[in-house]
């Protein structure tokens, strides 16, 4: 389970969903500049984008490895953010598009320690912030899609969907159970080579950070720090599973133990533009 090769002939699909609130206006420092949580969001799935792209190129060949889909969720409802329907399209499909480059600083964290560098990424996204945050009718948007993906014929034996929800704060449309039912529909959703992951980042402000110490992948044995929706984040987040957590070992506390929960909790804005990056390094690449 969940070791199937992502191919042209057997693709994978990520989704990710952004909390378009108005909470996300607020600021922190990024790389030692004041942005908010929304710029850094945005940049993140920028610069994630750009990286699954340049995993799809095979020399000079590009290669339809993934489908993807970015889903904005405010008072406003649901939006596509790569398109004008929430939809999956093919990662090679954006090449055709004419974006606009924009140059900013990337944290990178390395054995030897953490460099800031200037990079250069493509805007796909700029969406607005306003509004409440309806999560749930949003999860079951986003089930919806995932059904409709998983039953092709294409994608039954495919690696599993992955989704990315990045989020600040609380859902303003369900309860807590609601709200766990929404997501257990969710990820109960997949292929034959296991169900869809759900990995929630709960992206915090700089107060918030010193607070409470984070983490990046929560072991499930160990007690809940408190912090807005934290419990209700973690209880709906996929349990990773060990063959993953086998591929993600150099990302994991040496002292920490499986199970994990998908869960990045009080996340800086360095660590969301880490995490994005990292949730995907568990999927193997075939040709």
């Amino acid at each position: 389970m969940y070791d199937k090769r992502v191919s042209s002939t057997n693709r994978g699909s990520i989704v990710i969903m952004i909390d378009l609130s108005a909470s996300m206006m607020s600021e922190v420092i990024y790389c030692g500049n004041h942005t908010t949580k929304a710029d850094v969001a945005v940049m993140a799935v920028n610069q994630l984008i750009d990286e699954l792209l340049l995993r799809c190129r095979r020399f000079d060949v590009w290669n339809d490895y993934f489908d993807l889909c970015v889903v904005g969720y405010s008072g406003s409802g649901a939006v596509s953010l790569l398109s004008s329907d929430i939809e999956f399209i093919s990662l090679t499909s954006l090449l055709r598009r004419q974006q606009r480059a924009e140059v900013g600083l990337k944290h990178i964290t390395t054995r030897e320690g953490v460099v800031v560098t200037p990079a250069t990424y493509n805007v796909w996204i700029k969406p607005q912030f306003e509004g409440k945050t309806p999560m749930n009718s949003t999860f079951r948007t986003v089930t919806n899609l995932l059904r409709g993906w998983c039953r092709r014929r294409a994608n039954v034996d495919s690696f599993p969907p992955i989704v990315f929800n990045i989020t600040d704060g609380q859902f303003t449309d369900a309860s807590d159970e609601e709200m766990l039912l929404s997501a257990e529909r969710l990820t109960s959703t997949g292929t034959t080579d296991g169900n869809t992951l759900l990995i929630n980042i709960c992206y915090a402000t700089p107060n918030e950070v010193r607070r409470e110490r984070g983490f990046f992948l929560h072991p499930s044995n160990e007690p809940l720090p408190t912090g807005r929706g934290v419990e209700s984040l973690h209880r709906m987040a996929s349990e990773i599973p060990e063959e993953l957590c086998r591929r993600l070992a150099n990302y994991i506390e040496p002292h920490h133990r499986p199970p994990f929960k998908a869960l990045c909790y009080n996340s800086s804005p360095e660590e969301l533009v880490n995490f994005l990056s990292i949730g995907t390094t568990s999927i193997v690449f075939g040709r």
